[in-house]
């Protein structure tokens, strides 16, 4: 069931962007993907680090039976949901002509800067819901309702004819308002009806608060929100808007890997919290092994269908550009280690390893910034692909060596 929520979300976002590209124009489709990287980094720092965590005090709670202290954290992490991503898109619609005349140049993003500012809260709630799902072993659910539901509701609402892109952000925001409510609905139900059995067993320490263990993974959520918006922001900056639309489509092509991947660790996630709860350090490797093998059998067909029918796929996204091509290859060779080494970044997350992974994503930021404001401006396109790959190297290599220390057989 993930993995079909996650193909749907796949097929809808190829969809959304490809027509997207077409219908909206060259100006407008860039503008369009700017705004879907800013809604990504904004939700993001609204979020103040409290996903990873969410899940996993959700999972391990349930792991030893203390539901009511599942659902207090549940509601702990929905409260700073909303009043961090409320006061966040307050700040945006204040702030947006400003932005919009100094940051990027284009008094036009005005208007679309506000209606993010309106969409903000909605993302937000529904990745705190999801978060609370997946920590339910809800994992399919929470992915349709978080990545595959508002693409695909704005991808029909293209089909039949809304071309406007004021239009377009304003259905995508109030899909992912819709996505929130029924998120919330299904966790209250899942919580309150379908309780599993008292766990039996010694008892076990209270875990630390959900904001304090949230501190260490808000510089790891926010560093890799940075990494992938910023080679989309300086094109922004030092290149045309069709450069933009050039790259921000090649570089979602090949992110589809990334998705895939995302969605096994997803799938994983409760069940490495729960083992990690629990001490059971075989069931850690089993796991982990498991999702590795799915990740090949899974992502290399992908990956070479991509490299081989590269200008046919970039065609349909309305892309028709060498550069855009050779940009896609070079981060699909950076996608082939995401797919050989996969959730090693949730396994540091679901075991409680949030200030070593604090210090990876850091220098992955670290590594993609440099490298966009060294190659971006000299090489375009092609720059931000260097940069893109060369930060995913950097973020994936690390983690696998860390995790290595979380797989080791106790005793």
């Amino acid at each position: 069931l993930g993995l079909s929520a996650r193909g749907f979300e796949v097929v809808a976002k190829f969809g959304l962007y490809a027509l997207g590209a077409h219908a909206l124009g060259v100006t407008d489709a860039g503008v369009f993907f700017l705004c879907l990287s800013l809604l990504h980094l904004l939700s993001t720092a609204a979020r103040l680090g409290t996903e990873r965590p969410l899940s996993r005090y959700v999972a391990s709670y349930v792991a030893t039976g203390e539901h009511h202290l599942a659902g207090g954290v549940a509601r702990s992490g929905l409260r700073v949901a909303a009043l961090a991503s409320v006061t966040a898109g307050v700040l945006l619609w204040i702030a947006a002509p400003h932005a919009a005349e100094v940051a990027f140049h284009d008094p036009s993003l005005v208007t679309p800067l506000r209606l993010l500012a309106c969409i903000l809260p909605g993302h937000v709630l529904a990745y705190a819901c999801g978060n609370i799902l997946i920590g339910l072993d809800r994992s399919a659910s929470a992915q349709f309702l978080t990545n595959a539901a508002a693409p695909a509701v704005v991808f029909v609402a293209m089909l039949l004819g809304v071309k406007d892109l004021g239009w377009v952000l304003a259905i995508y925001g109030g899909a992912y308002w819709a996505c929130f409510c029924v998120a919330a609905v299904l966790a209250r139900t899942v919580l309150r009806d379908a309780p599993l059995p008292e766990a039996s067993g010694p008892a076990r320490p209270q875990l630390p608060p959900l904001l304090s263990e949230a501190r260490a993974f808000y510089v790891v959520e926010l560093a890799l929100a940075a990494f992938l918006a910023m080679p989309v922001l300086v094109l922004a900056r030092f290149a045309q808007p069709e450069q933009v639309t050039e790259f921000s489509v090649a570089n979602r092509l090949s992110m589809l890997v990334a998705t895939l991947v995302l969605s096994m660790a997803t799938m994983i996630a409760p069940r490495l919290a729960a083992h990690h709860r629990l001490g059971e350090v075989e069931g850690l490797r089993r796991t982990m092994r498991q999702v590795t093998w799915a990740s090949l059998a899974v992502c290399l067909p992908a990956i070479a269908a991509m490299a081989l029918l590269r200008e046919p796929l970039l065609g349909l996204m309305g892309v028709r550009s060498p550069a855009a091509e050779a940009a896609l290859l070079w981060m699909l060779a950076a996608q082939l280690l995401v797919a050989a080494l996969p959730a090693r970044d949730t396994l540091l997350a679901m075991s409680g390893r949030g200030h070593a992974l604090r210090n990876l994503s850091l220098a992955q930021a670290g590594a993609g910034a440099a490298t966009c404001f060294l190659l971006i401006p000299q090489y375009g396109v092609l720059g931000a692909a260097w940069s893109t790959a060369i930060a995913w190297i950097v973020g994936v290599a690390g983690c696998s060596l860390v995790a290595r220390a979380s797989l080791r057989p106790t005793g």
